[in-house]
């Protein structure tokens, strides 16, 4: 095959990766910002570009772009390949994803790789924030840490945390130190130190205080504090001591009527965001002191449990997602005293088990129990999303997905004891 011809076959093959779509349409929103007079039109048009021998076909998903610069430079940049463009009309492709007219109906993703290991429910699933690991829970009793390949097409199981005396529920990575932290159905979330090795993960303190299961556990971003959630009708903040060998509890947060499902903290703002049993998410802020906090707002509209609740990392944006079938969109006021809905996302058939929102891109990912997850695009306003993906090949109920932090990765757990993988 010629060099040439070698090129477009791998302009055509990059141009179909979602990393391709995200990169486009981040940049195009961006140019949009600086040139608001330009006209970025989208039109149809049959005749395909040259060298694609029905690619265009194959790739339902994109539009011509009235001018095509936008789309060339981009692949340069991407492809390091400075003025080596050879496509008619410099490769004139956009992205269908910003039409109304057009979706992602016609893609059929699949999961490039499904973990099999635990031996019962996999309950939640998280990224490492910088190295290639996956970290797992499970209803076996345990918690699991994985390594992936190269490729991204595979892992396998490095450690297995055992010492839970009955489900797992949480299990996440700290974002800066060797430590993880996990929450089970026994009361009690521990801490865990791992060896440079990635070997072994020795647990090095137990939080005791809750009065019944403890359904989610997390690390503050930048503070020496875990929080946790529980069917007690609370949730915790624990402070660590310096050697990272053990936790307090200083404050209680108390103000949901039934079990809290969920808890994070804000990114940058001295906040908290809880769902709850009581069909309600709450919004509470930390004293200075990180002694206690307050609750500011009430999210009020699901007709049932709010089972996640998720902060947007860079934006004022709350995702909340319920048994009501539905995940909502809400948005934060300045003072972040305030939160009003400003979308329901519909689609799933069952409960929504799970919501995240990508960390860079206008994506949010719901997974559910009618045994699939569901890619949502917000619209530049972000006052609406519209299901562009559904991902299909559990088993069983979707209970947790989530996005990679920088690879166009997704991870999906289910009732089906796997974890899977979505390139």
């Amino acid at each position: 095959m010629s060099n040439k011809r070698k090129k477009q076959y791998a302009i055509a093959y990059l141009i179909s990766q979602p990393v391709y779509l995200y990169a486009f349409q981040t940049l195009r929103e961006q140019l949009k910002l600086v040139f608001p007079t330009r006209q970025y039109q989208l039109f149809d048009i049959k005749k395909k570009p040259y060298g694609f021998n029905g690619g265009v076909d194959l790739l339902g998903r994109f539009d011509i772009l009235k001018t095509g610069r936008l789309c060339s430079l981009l692949i340069q940049k991407l492809l390091c390949m400075k003025n080596q463009l050879h496509i008619r009309n410099k490769l004139r492709l956009g992205i269908a994803i910003s039409s109304r007219h057009n979706s992602f109906d016609k893609v059929k993703p699949e999961y490039v790789a499904s973990l099999e290991g635990h031996s019962n429910t996999v309950w939640s699933v998280a990224f490492h924030p910088t190295a290639p690991l996956i970290l797992t829970s499970s209803w076996d009793k345990t918690a699991k840490l994985w390594r992936m390949n190269s490729e991204r097409m595979g892992a396998d199981c490095m450690v297995t945390l055992a010492g839970h005396g009955n489900h797992v529920l949480s299990a996440i990575f700290h974002p800066t130190e060797p430590l993880i932290v996990t929450g089970g159905s026994d009361k009690t979330a521990k801490l865990w130190c791992i060896n440079s090795e990635l070997t072994t993960a020795e647990c090095v303190a137990t939080l005791k205080g809750h009065h019944d299961s403890v359904w989610t556990t997390t690390f503050h971003p930048t503070e020496p504090l875990i929080l946790t959630s529980s069917c007690d009708n609370t949730a915790k903040l624990w402070s660590m001591n310096s050697e990272r060998t053990g936790a307090d509890c200083v404050a209680t947060l108390a103000g949901h009527s039934k079990s809290v499902y969920s808890a994070t903290f804000h990114p940058t703002d001295p906040l908290i965001l809880t769902g709850s049993y009581d069909n309600t998410a709450k919004l509470w802020r930390i004293n200075s002191a990180y002694t206690s906090a307050d609750c500011v707002a009430t999210l009020m509209g699901h007709r049932s449990h709010v089972f996640s609740a998720a902060f947007h990392p860079t934006e004022p944006l709350i995702v909340t997602c319920s048994h009501d079938n539905t995940a909502k969109l809400w948005h934060m006021n300045l003072a972040r005293t305030a939160v009003d809905c400003v979308a329901t996302l519909v689609g799933h058939d069952n409960w929504v088990c799970s919501a995240t929102f990508h960390p860079t891109v206008p994506l949010i990912v719901t997974g559910s129990r009618d045994k699939t997850a569901k890619l949502w695009y917000m619209n530049s306003e972000r006052t609406a999303a519209d299901c562009v993906m559904t991902l299909v090949g559990h088993c069983g109920s979707v209970l947790s997905a989530t996005f990679h932090p920088t690879e166009p990765l997704i991870a999906t757990v289910s009732h089906d004891n796997t974890i899977k993988l979505w390139k």
